[in-house]
C-alpha cells in the first residue's frame, strides 16, 4: 500500500513510491536535465536510505538494485490506457472504452475510468504479470502547467 506520484513530461518522465505514512520509497527518472546535459547516462533512482544510482535507462536500474521488471518506458501509455502498436486490446463494445491491454507479458485491466471529465482516463486498473500484481486507484489527473 501506498502511493505513486507520475509526472510526464515530453522530455520524460519521473516516478515517486510512496509507503502509507508519506515517506518516499523510490524515486525514478528518465528526465532530461537541460542545463547539465552531457552525452553520459539520464536515468536516476533512489531506494530510501540509499544514494542516488545513474543509468542509461530507469528499468536497467530498476532491475538491478530492486528485482522489479516492470517496465518502466511503458507506463504513460499503460497509465492512460493509450496502448502501443505491438499491444493485444480488448475494448467495450459500449463505451469504446480500453478494458485491458496485454504487452510484454503484462496485463493491464481497466476497472472504472473517471466519468466527470471531458477526456476519459484511467481511475482504477490492475497491472499484473506472472508473478507481480500492483493494483493502482488513481484519485485525480492533474494537467502540466509550463
Amino acid at each position: 500500500s501506498g502511493s505513486l506520484r507520475w509526472h510526464h513530461l515530453s522530455d520524460g518522465d519521473e516516478i515517486t513510491i510512496r509507503d502509507p505514512i508519506g515517506r518516499t520509497r523510490l524515486k525514478a527518472s528518465d528526465l532530461v536535465d537541460k542545463d547539465n546535459y552531457q552525452k553520459g547516462p539520464q536515468a536516476t533512482l533512489q531506494l530510501a536510505g540509499q544514494p542516488v544510482r545513474y543509468g542509461q535507462n530507469v528499468q536497467e536500474l530498476l532491475s538491478s538494485v530492486a528485482d522489479l521488471t516492470i517496465p518502466f518506458e511503458q507506463f504513460p501509455g499503460w497509465l492512460t490506457a493509450t496502448p502501443g502498436e505491438a499491444s493485444k486490446i480488448v475494448t467495450d463494445p459500449n463505451s469504446g472504452l480500453v478494458k485491458q491491454i496485454a504487452d510484454q507479458g503484462w496485463t493491464i485491466t481497466y476497472q472504472k475510468y473517471h466519468l466527470n471529465s471531458p477526456v476519459r482516463l484511467p481511475q482504477k486498473l490492475l497491472i499484473s504479470n506472472h508473478d507481480t500484481e500492483i493494483r493502482m486507484v488513481i484519485s485525480k489527473w492533474l494537467a502540466a502547467t509550463q
